[in-house]
């Protein structure tokens, strides 16, 4: 059998505020090794810069196999990519579930997806549930104002 893609998207405009990470979106998998890719638009509803945050996250060890630390202009917005792998091991016989996260001061989350594409072999192997990787970077986005936010 070849690979198995599973995939989610979001429904909209979602709050994001106070720089902890939270959950944007989430996909359930069952025990195998994955490849996994997001995309998010992250916004800034105040005009100060803030810090953000974004990564694709696993559940059961609240590790992230991808992550970006990086500023947000003044009502700027960034549209991100993100990408990983991981291993949920046959043991989880229920799975796990990768999480979408954003953190910001003051801001929003839209145009969000998640799609995961079961391989055979992940080389050089993948310990157990995830990769840690922590990525820092400095992104200037284009200016983008956003007056209604939807929280949740």
């Amino acid at each position: 059998m070849g690979p198995v893609i599973f995939h989610t998207t979001g429904g909209g405009l979602n709050g994001v505020f106070g720089f902890d990470d939270q959950i944007q979106l989430e996909l359930r998998l069952p025990p195998g090794k994955y490849v996994v890719h997001a995309r998010i638009e992250l916004g800034n509803i105040d005009g100060d810069d803030q810090k953000a945050s974004c990564g694709i996250r696993i559940r059961s060890s609240l590790a992230f196999i991808d992550r970006l630390d990086f500023v947000l202009s003044g009502e700027g917005a960034a549209y991100l990519a993100l990408q990983g792998v991981c291993n949920i091991p046959l043991r989880q016989q229920i799975g796990d579930t990768i999480d979408l996260t954003a953190g910001t001061f003051n801001g929003f989350s839209d145009q969000t997806s998640l799609i995961a594409m079961s391989v055979g072999d992940i080389q050089p192997p993948v310990a157990l549930s995830a990769l840690k990787v922590r990525t820092k970077t400095r992104h200037k986005p284009t200016q983008v104002s956003r007056r209604s936010i939807v929280t949740r």
